[in-house]
């Protein structure tokens, strides 16, 4: 009976246990850490945010998954949209931190406590005027377009010491490998060392980098050449300076020989507006070295996912070991950041082929030349035309002529680098969309050179993207003074890189309104040429506008650019000879079009000097036809002993015996 009460009260007792789970027990911050997320949302036109990423290498970094997963990077900012499509899954957490009695609403938190962690404590405001509070915003999604896979903590930094203090307290916990500081002042003289190693951040900085976290600070965007802000100037901080896409310091970076590195700025990141229903609004160019710090920021938190056990240390120098030399005006030897050179550093990979450019030129109806460039020495490049069967070259460089399919209007070209061991290391794809065909097929100049002026081009017009391809915007061109049965060549080239054209050649009939097409990311600027070539083959002259970066948007966006007129030269056969029918034939554009503008470059500053002389002659020449129609008389006193005697006229002499009193 003892037995059985026994085996009975044994058995309550484990029904009233908890069950031993089947699985230990999954930390949600580690799960959220290492949960791979979709592919980062990005603005619809992005063609700065490519061009920095090409820059420093980041696009083989995320190409070859080092992205930043199991990390998360800490912004130290005025708060964040977190429901905005950028960010989703991507924040971790959200802290406010404010000093007692905080006036300023904008760094208040939702609560009184000096510190909180609550979901939306970090959210960024509406400002007095109107305006949200953006910034956070924007230095998050840097962190997040360089570094994908990234989680972000988001601290509303309104008392900075206690922000410090919860990531030394938290630094283990959310495995945090960089804090992006986008603040500070102009910055003193690096002399004033006093200003730069403050006890209360320093002595946290000290924690910091014990724990493994690394403080990311912008150097100010005071212009000054031998100082920057604190916090960056303390020699625990990793300072961040901004560079153009040509690799010169930007012209408001501060910069001393306490910058640690240099990092792009001025791309296109996620943006927060006063309707915190829209969750998908777009800055087109966040700027300063507020931009900067956080890429550098992205980057740490690249290397410490790839190298988890590398030290604070050992990742500073591997990346300014890894980084490109940039000259300023007075320090020298700034590093400008490499992503895939760093994680290939840290890693001792071995240096990969990359494909660092693919091009195309002389682009006619019929064909295009497609040329790359691959570093690091591969041992094969394997190149493939609309899927078909590649074929495979070698060396560092190369071109290939690719002749259009009937009855298709674009190819696609697949370019890949080949390691040693045969394996593709890098792959770049380019999309060439072909120009409207030759309609009549007598538009071509193989007749006489007309002594006339080319067409007139009036104005430009964004149509917005093209209705069967989203990839490319459609054109609306107003040209006069084109005659009835013509053939308009009209060509168009980005200013930056005039090796690519797209050329059409359209039947102009009776309207003086023509369309064309440029891709999507083609660039705000370029070079127009027009001419028209009659039914004999007789062509006029070439009128070729210059529009300077940024005259005109690509973004999809409908716009009409008026007067740009002002920006046409008449090209003269004698000056540009057989160069001229070179363009119409569409044969050598690349050389030809850079001969073309260095032409048109010194031409232009010989016309002006020609231009300020003539006008000097031309008034000579006016006062020199006032003297003739109104001749000055004048009068001379001649002398002879005690004689004197007047003499007037145009030009008076003295008598024989007289001399001019003096």
């Amino acid at each position: 009976m003892r037995k059985l009460i026994y085996i009975i009260i044994s058995a309550v007792l484990i029904s009233l246990m908890s069950p031993q789970s089947t699985f230990a027990d999954v930390d949600p911050i580690a799960a959220a850490l290492a949960k791979v997320m979709p592919e980062l949302p990005l603005p619809p036109s992005h063609s700065r945010l490519t061009a920095a990423r090409a820059q420093v290498g980041a696009n083989w970094t995320i190409e070859n998954g080092y992205i930043g997963q199991g990390v998360s990077v800490v912004l130290m900012d005025g708060g964040i949209q977190a429901d905005h499509v950028q960010f989703d899954g991507r924040i971790i957490a959200e802290v406010c931190t404010q000093k007692p009695n905080e006036s300023d609403f904008i760094w208040k938190c939702k609560d009184t406590r000096p510190i909180s962690e609550d979901a939306g404590t970090a959210e960024a405001v509406v400002d007095l005027a109107g305006n949200a509070v953006w910034h956070g915003v924007g230095v998050s999604s840097s962190v997040l377009e360089f570094a994908p896979g990234v989680r972000i903590i988001m601290i509303k930094n309104g008392d900075a010491l206690q922000a410090l203090d919860w990531v030394i307290a938290n630094a283990k916990k959310y495995n945090i490998a960089a804090v992006s500081m986008s603040f500070g002042g102009d910055g003193p003289s690096p002399r004033q060392t006093d200003y730069c190693v403050v006890p209360d951040w320093h002595e946290r900085f000290i924690k910091m980098r014990a724990l493994g976290v690394i403080p990311v600070a912008a150097t100010g965007n005071g212009g000054q050449i031998a100082g920057i802000s604190h916090p960056a100037c303390d020699p625990l901080v990793v300072s961040v300076g901004a560079v153009t896409p040509e690799d010169t310091v930007i012209s408001y970076s501060n910069i001393s020989d306490r910058t640690t590195l240099l990092a792009p700025t001025e791309f296109e990141t996620a943006y927060t507006t006063p309707d915190k229903t829209k969750k998908d609004a777009w800055f087109d160019s966040f700027s300063g070295t507020s931009a900067s710090t956080p890429v550098v920021a992205a980057m740490m938190a690249v290397g410490r996912s790839a190298s988890p056990n590398a030290s604070v240390d050992e990742l500073v120098l591997a990346a300014r070991s890894s980084a490109t030399s940039i000259d300023d005006m007075v320090v020298k030897d700034l590093k400008r950041v490499n992503f895939d050179k760093f994680v290939q550093k840290l890693l001792k990979l071995k240096t990969a082929p990359s494909i660092s450019t693919l091009t195309s030129s002389q682009l006619t109806e019929k064909s295009v030349t497609i040329g790359w460039t691959v570093a690091n020495s591969p041992t094969k490049v394997r190149v493939s035309v609309n899927g078909a069967t590649p074929q495979v070259f070698t060396g560092t460089n190369g071109e290939l002529k690719v002749a259009k399919v009937s009855g298709e209007n674009s190819v696609v070209v697949k370019v890949e680098a080949l390691d040693s061991d045969a394996l593709v290391s890098s792959t770049k794809e380019l999309t060439v969309r072909f120009p409207i065909e030759n309609l009549t097929g007598w538009c071509n100049p193989t007749g006489k050179q007309l002594d006339s002026a080319a067409p007139l081009f009036g104005h430009l017009e964004i149509l917005g993207p093209n209705k069967t391809d989203a990839n490319v915007i459609d054109f609306g061109l107003g040209i006069t003074g084109s005659p009835r049965l013509s053939c308009t060549y009209l060509e168009f080239s980005p200013s930056k890189t005039p090796a690519t054209a797209y050329i059409a050649r359209l039947t102009s009939g009776t309207i003086d309104r023509h369309t064309m097409y440029i891709p999507r990311d083609f660039g705000t600027g370029g070079i127009l040429r027009i001419a028209f070539i009659d039914s004999s083959g007789n062509y006029s002259y070439v009128m070729t506008h210059i529009f300077p970066d940024n005259t005109f948007t690509t973004s999809g966006s409908s716009t009409y650019e008026a007067e740009l007129q002002r920006n046409y030269i008449d090209l003269q056969p004698e000056l540009f000879g057989v160069a001229q029918k070179s363009f119409l034939v569409a044969r050598t554009i690349s050389a030809d079009l850079l001969a073309l503008k260095a032409s048109q470059d010194a031409a232009l500053a010989t016309a002006a000097v020609i231009a300020s002389q003539l006008k000097t002659i031309a008034a000579l020449q006016s006062e020199v036809s006032k003297l003739q129609k109104n001749p000055i008389r004048v009068t001379i006193i001649c002398v002879k002993g005690r004689l004197t005697r007047n003499v007037t006229g145009v030009a008076p002499v003295c008598p024989s015996g007289y001399s001019l009193k003096p």
